[in-house]
């Protein structure tokens, strides 16, 4: 959940996402839960926001504990 409200170019303002996995890069990509559109969040380093119910990532067996 972002703190301050983000502006798309369809002109609605959302503040909650699912984060999701960005297997082409190294920035996580956001799903809207109610449309189910992905996109990017620029600037999100600058960004406050806050997790809820945040999923365990598991190590794959393969790596060190």
């Amino acid at each position: 959940v972002f703190d301050e409200p983000i502006r798309f170019n369809d002109g609605e303002d959302r503040t909650r996402f699912m984060v999701i996995a960005n297997p082409k890069g190294k920035s996580p990509l956001f799903r809207d839960p109610m449309t189910g559109t992905v996109c990017r969040v620029s600037k999100l380093k600058t960004r406050s926001y806050r997790l809820i119910n945040p999923a365990l990532v598991l190590k794959d067996a393969g790596s060190a504990p």
